[in-house]
């Protein structure tokens, strides 16, 4: 029989099909029709294909995509149902009401790797925008459980995920995120597929630009599982999560796409939540600023922690500015002085405002290893430029000092620091010389006329 071409063709098979549920047809015939239909959904338009996309359709390939027992027709019929499911997101509707998440779940229990990509996908669909309620396989009937084993066996023997997205250890990547990113208050459930994504990240080549495939599938998964519950992680995994970090901070940085980078500021802020204490002593020695690091002040030089904290205040996108500082808090084991040690209290005033954490003057310095470190840049003191300014006037010199005056007590008014105004210091040491006001002048002048 030649393929279909028509949508009455398509039809006459659907019929033939239903048709056979009643036990009219051999497997063998049953395989070929199937087969037929899947062929078709690569080639045909969508209105000769419309008889897939309906109700009936999603059902009758449903019965043979998940049948209790694997039969040759199942590959055909589950693969063409994921096509159907691409092409038509009407279609997606019908997957609670004609299959059912008790047979999705089923089908995983198999474990059969010409499964993995029809089946991966067709749970993805499922978890955007449809009425399939995963929650109950998932605790209950071991979804979950067997979608951690699908993860270990490509971590363990391969083959790893690729730049294409046909690859069925891709596909297991992406469900996972996406079971993990749906359904938050299972995703404890994946724990166990927390090592085996990052053994195989571990593994993998970093492209240009950094964030493509495949690197993007393990980087997605980060933000999403638990990474935060566990107490190891591979130390060379963090080693390679830091060079992602370092390519794509240039990569990114000055770009339009500047979100690319989040889901990866994300899962590191993941890792340092957790109590995986060498990998985060790992982290820390990467992206914790060091005493070579403040000979400029932090955020203006070139290495990795100048250039995370520059971009954390040239980001437009306030989410990413945000991660950032969340990140380096987290780092500094929620330490406030320590906080604005390690990143400067230039960088780390609007994060503590924003949490509403209060910081004292004495505090301010606390967390410095040495009393040579500019607390407000974070610059070590000897290596700050010798600036050389204009001479000003008097009038000149008295504006400054209200500016300035005004601009401590606006901060000290937010409540977040209490700092006594150095203009008041000033004053009170005798460092400040009070200019004469017009009245006195006047009187001067009076005087002189006198003698």
């Amino acid at each position: 029989m030649a393929g279909p071409r028509t949508k009455a063709d398509i039809e006459g098979i659907l019929n033939k099909l239903d048709i056979a549920d009643e036990g009219k047809l051999g497997s063998a015939e049953l395989q070929q029709l199937l087969t037929q239909l899947h062929t078709s959904t690569r080639s045909l338009s969508d209105d000769a294909l419309q008889s897939l996309f309906s109700r009936r359709g999603v059902r009758i390939l449903g019965q043979y995509a998940f049948q209790d027992t694997a039969k040759p027709e199942h590959l055909p019929a589950l693969r063409c149902l994921n096509n159907v499911l691409v092409r038509s997101s009407q279609s997606r509707l019908f997957l609670s009401s004609e299959i059912g998440a008790d047979k999705i779940a089923s089908l995983f229990k198999r474990q059969d790797p010409e499964d993995d990509l029809a089946l991966s996908n067709i749970v993805i669909f499922s978890c955007h925008g449809n009425s399939l309620d995963l929650t109950e396989v998932l605790e209950k009937d071991g979804l979950a459980t067997n979608v951690n084993a699908m993860t270990a066996r490509y971590a363990k023997s391969g083959p790893f995920p690729t730049a294409e997205l046909t690859s069925p250890s891709a596909a297991s990547l992406r469900l996972l995120a996406s079971l993990a990113s749906r359904y938050e208050s299972q995703a404890h459930l994946f724990l166990d597929s927390v090592d085996h994504v990052l053994d195989m990240l571990a593994k993998v080549t970093v492209g240009s630009p950094p964030l493509e495939l495949p690197v993007s599938l393990f980087v997605n998964c980060l933000p999403v599982l638990p990474v935060q519950e566990k107490t190891e992680i591979s130390v060379e995994a963090i080693g390679k999560l830091v060079e992602i970090l370092q390519a794509s901070v240039a990569s990114y940085a000055t770009q339009e796409d500047g979100k690319e980078i989040l889901p990866l500021l994300f899962g590191l802020r993941r890792i340092a939540q957790s109590e995986a204490t060498e990998a985060k002593t790992h982290l820390k020695a990467s992206i914790i600023p060091t005493d070579e690091d403040r000979h400029e002040a932090l955020g203006k030089g070139q290495t990795l922690p100048h250039k995370i904290l520059n971009l954390s205040s040239e980001s437009v996108y306030p989410e990413v500015r945000e991660v950032i500082m969340s990140l380096f808090f987290e780092l500094s084991d929620k330490d406030p002085s320590l906080f604005v040690h390690n990143v400067g209290f230039g960088n780390a005033a609007g994060y503590l405002s924003s949490q509403g954490i209060e910081i004292s003057q004495k505090d301010l310095g606390a967390g410095a290893s040495n009393a040579h470190i500019n607390p407000i840049t974070g610059q070590r003191i000897d290596s700050e430029p010798d600036t050389v300014l204009p001479e000003m006037t008097d009038e000149e010199k008295e504006r400054e000092a209200e500016r300035l005056f005004v601009l401590f007590e606006r901060l000290r008014a937010t409540g977040i620091v209490d700092v006594e105004n150095p203009v008041v210091t000033a004053a009170r040491e005798g460092r400040i010389e009070e200019l004469p006001s017009d009245d006195d002048e006047e009187e001067e002048k009076k005087d002189a006329k006198g003698k």
